[in-house]
């Protein structure tokens, strides 16, 4: 690794394309492709162009294909020149497989491309960043793309990518969030159900804080077994960027408050936190208490994060709890949080 600044893809835009592969989980199932098939025809009627991956449709034991076909899969896509964005249908389990197959030389030495995305494709965002300097996009999948999703964090993110080098966008925390994931098979059209106030919290209880820094961050489920390998080297992210800071953003899956703690600590014993400005946590997804004899959720996060002494933010509109903010990897990014409302400002800047 030996990357000094960052790389911002050239803007994208109505009329041009969009790459969808599945690099972890692919559709499977009719009800499943249906709806890819339902999103796609309606991003056609918008004006952009879809083009299908050889990884997608099939799901067979938790995949796609095999390592090699998604591997390839994703690097025909990125040197595809008729190929604008890559944007997953979503993630799934187990992308770390690929990772030592993807040719990151000839991804960084080949025309920067946006990919957004989050769950597991986090594992890919987070290592091409880390690897290449090219800043990927923590945000909406593909599955979710359809245009009557009318939140605003969500109808922004394709307007996101159109931005280039040198520009500035500001994001809003949602008023609502939704609880539970979309149905499809009782409504191929259906939207998120966003029925929960949503508020930012600081988990010391204070109310205001402001920090900035460089972001970086996904799934704590996959990103916490990147740890200790070349492709989870924020140490080395946080050196580079030390006079900016950075802003380590994380949302819990599905993983059991033991497992979530020892993740936590191993990023921290890694040094994941030793450049960090503050922390964003996303909405728990993964299971809690109300039992005052076992740990909870909140009593892990202050665990982990005891004597760091910076702010640390929870119920952020970032994972498994939609909507997203869209998070640029390597923007500089400033956030203000005010009596449970945030705004977040990023910077494309190198």
């Amino acid at each position: 690794m030996n990357i000094k600044t960052i790389n911002y893809p050239p803007g994208f835009g109505k009329n041009m394309s969009i790459g969808v592969t599945a690099p972890s989980s692919g559709l499977g199932t009719d009800v499943f492709i249906k709806r890819f098939d339902l999103v796609a025809e309606r991003l056609t009627e918008k004006g952009y162009a879809i083009i299908e991956g050889n990884c997608l449709r099939e799901n067979c034991k938790h995949v796609s294909g095999t390592r090699e076909e998604r591997a390839n899969d994703l690097l025909n896509l990125w040197l595809n020149p008729d190929v604008d964005v890559i944007i997953p249908p979503w993630g799934g389990e187990v992308l770390i497989d690929i990772l030592d197959l993807i040719d990151f030389d000839r991804i960084m030495n080949s025309p920067a491309k946006w990919i957004m995305g989050y769950s597991d494709i986090s594992t890919l965002l987070f290592a091409l960043t880390l690897k290449t300097g090219i800043a990927t996009a923590h945000g909406i999948n593909f599955m979710d793309l359809i245009p009557t999703q009318n939140d605003p964090l969500s109808s922004q993110a394709l307007e996101i990518l159109n931005l280039s080098k040198g520009e500035t966008f500001t994001q809003n925390s949602s008023e609502k969030h939704q609880l539970e994931f979309t149905n499809f098979g009782d409504n191929l059209e259906a939207t998120y159900n966003l029925t929960k106030p949503t508020e930012w919290k600081l988990l010391d209880g204070s109310s205001e804080a402001t920090f900035s820094g460089r972001l970086i961050g996904g799934c704590i489920d996959v990103l916490s077994n990147l740890v200790g390998t070349p492709y989870g080297d924020v140490e080395y992210f946080n050196d580079v960027f030390k006079k900016d800071g950075t802003i380590v953003y994380l949302e819990n899956c599905e993983l059991s408050h033991c497992a979530l703690l020892r993740a936590l600590w191993q990023m921290r014993m890694a040094n994941w936190f030793d450049g960090a400005t503050g922390i964003i946590f996303g909405r728990n997804n993964g299971p809690d208490t109300q039992n005052p004899s076992e740990l909870s959720y909140l009593e892990v996060l202050k665990q982990c994060t005891e004597g760091l002494n910076i702010p640390v933010v929870h119920d952020a509109d970032i994972g498994h709890k939609p909507p997203n903010m869209t998070l640029i990897n390597g923007s500089f990014a400033e956030l203000s949080l005010k009596k449970s409302k945030a705004i977040l400002t990023q910077h494309l800047v190198s």
